[in-house]
């Protein structure tokens, strides 16, 4: 195992396939190279979690540094909403966006409808970024939607949860007639029942 684990590390360094300081993902665990030695590799997440690899283990890479990432971004708009207006002026919107928001590479760009979902339409906006700056660049442009949306009262779907209130019995006179009378008809029948267990307990002592 240690000699895979060199002649591995070998291989590495000499095809060159990532250096420290890179963001890879290697067997599903994403994170920045802080350390290539002849044995492991050393990764770091964004949560400061640090992950050694032998260096014979890793079979799947995917270096996130050599090519510019995505940043994506779904907007709901609910089904009311002209979709239209909407995309016209999200259009408008995005032509500057990258001069308030730092870190986009190229564009932004819409995309189009992503989805139609059970209470909204989604659209879908991405850009292209550093994998580095890909999380906060998506947070920046998720806030300068949400401007834009309120200065151009656009409304944002939230669920809802609508009450039906019964009728009140108030307003029906007969319903209380008739609940008394039933009332009164059961009474009736508990106060015979009860007369009749009495009689029964009677006899018995008879």
């Amino acid at each position: 195992t240690l000699i895979s684990d060199v002649v591995a590390g070998i291989f590495l360094v000499a095809d060159d396939a990532f250096e420290v300081g890179d963001i890879v993902v290697i067997d599903d665990f994403r994170g920045t190279v802080t350390e290539i030695g002849l044995k492991t590799t050393k990764l770091e997440d964004t949560g400061g979690n640090v992950k050694v690899i032998s260096n014979s283990s890793i079979h799947t890479l995917v270096n996130l540094t050599n090519a510019l990432s995505l940043a994506i971004v779904d907007v709901s708009i609910p089904y009311e909403e002209n979709l239209a207006r909407t995309e016209t002026l999200l259009v408008q919107r995005l032509k500057d966006m990258h001069k308030r928001v730092n870190g986009i590479v190229e564009g932004p760009y819409y995309k189009g409808v992503e989805d139609m979902a059970d209470s909204a339409v989604i659209l879908r906006v991405i850009a292209k970024v550093k994998e580095e700056d890909r999380f906060q660049v998506t947070r920046d442009i998720k806030r300068d939607i949400y401007i834009f949306l309120n200065e151009n009262a656009i409304t944002v779907p939230y669920p809802q949860l609508t009450i039906t209130q019964g009728p009140n019995p108030a307003d029906h006179p007969e319903w209380v007639d008739k609940e008394k009378e039933e009332n009164k008809a059961q009474k009736e029948i508990k106060k015979q029942q009860e007369e009749s267990r009495n009689t029964e307990q009677v006899n018995d002592v008879k």
